[in-house]
């Protein structure tokens, strides 16, 4: 490993295309997705579950209710 400057401003490339791509990567995976092999009562009882085991906040678990439940009107 060499310190020229072409050398440093190719790890700080590489390395910045890294990071923006993990950013990029971690910001998709909030793409919401609609499972359709589970009914609403299922979906419901998980929802549920993860709220009684302070997996998820009341808040979030109220959002994601009314979601699921517009989803199948």
């Amino acid at each position: 490993m060499t310190n020229n400057p072409e050398s440093v401003m190719k790890q700080a490339t590489y390395l910045f295309t890294c990071l923006l791509s993990c950013f990029l990567f971690a910001c998709s995976s909030n793409v919401e997705t609609f499972d359709s092999t589970q009914s609403l009562g299922t979906q419901l009882d998980d929802l549920h579950k993860a709220y009684d085991a302070n997996a998820i906040t009341e808040n979030e678990y109220n959002k994601a209710k009314e979601i699921l439940i517009k989803r199948y009107q």
